[in-house]
């Protein structure tokens, strides 16, 4: 699964040439620091773009409150469960069936983690674009009234099954075990517009193009390399620190920093 995310912390530009005016990311920039690491259970606002918007990126807070929620203490109790979502079930669960069809986004950001399991140790790992450029991850948002009547604009992140090389890195055998290696649902640049607007034509089957969107990325395009403990006393904090390479001598690591 995919709980930690890195965000506008690179060549901030390349938001606004790629994903949204300008204007937006000026307006994100003034309202947000550089994100260099959050947990999504600290439900943080992270960049979006939606099929509501396509034009504008615009912040919603990670885990998803649907609609029908009727209560802030229901609404608290949901979106922990709601941080991530399989794209093999997202058109059974209540959740996200009404948001797959209707109200899909996609989170822009720089990277993400994952944890490596070693020796009964876990040893964080930060994955990017070889090219180190920002790059877009499938979700779905909702619009919640909390019990004063305003509006709470969330997101869950889509996760797929695992490339080859993320299934070497995604190996926690509790998790591997019930629901196999998984990664982000990374969107190739050429497909953005796909995914939000997926079924809009009328033509063919909605789950059919569904499942040939949320597809493993090409592991051709992605590096990884360890970082700094992203929990306890040893963890850095949100600075640049914790998506540079940092050494374990315990694992075998290439000359590159690289895992495999």
């Amino acid at each position: 699964m995919c709980y930690d995310l890195s965000y506008l912390t690179k060549k901030q530009i390349n938001y606004a040439g790629k994903y949204g005016s300008k204007e937006d990311l000026e307006d994100i920039k003034k309202r947000l620091p550089p994100m260099f690491h959050i947990n999504g259970f600290a439900h943080e606002r992270a960049p979006v773009i939606t099929n509501k918007e396509p034009d504008r990126l615009q912040l919603m807070e990670w885990g998803l409150i649907p609609n029908w929620v009727k209560t802030d203490y229901q609404a608290i109790e949901i979106r922990d469960k709601t941080i991530n979502a399989r794209a093999e079930t997202l058109l059974e669960k209540p959740s996200y069936k009404s948001s797959v069809q209707f109200r899909r986004c996609v989170i822009i950001v720089d990277g993400f983690f994952e944890h490596f399991h070693f020796n009964k140790k876990t040893y964080p790992y930060f994955i990017q674009r070889r090219d180190k450029k920002p790059f877009a991850i499938a979700g779905l948002w909702d619009e919640y009234k909390n019990d004063h009547e305003d509006s709470l604009f969330t997101f869950t992140l889509i996760t797929t099954r695992a490339n080859k090389r993320m299934s070497k890195i995604h190996n926690n055998p509790k998790v591997i075990s019930k629901t196999g290696p998984r990664m982000p649902a990374i969107i190739a640049d050429d497909r953005i517009k796909d995914w939000l607007f997926v079924g809009s034509d009328k033509g063919g089957d909605f789950n059919h193009k569904l499942s040939g969107l949320l597809i493993p990325f090409s592991e051709s395009e992605l590096m990884d390399f360890p970082v700094r403990p992203l929990r306890g006393k040893e963890y850095p904090g949100n600075t640049n620190l914790i998506t540079e390479n940092y050494i374990y001598p315990e694992l075998a690591i290439s000359r590159q920093g690289e895992l495999f």
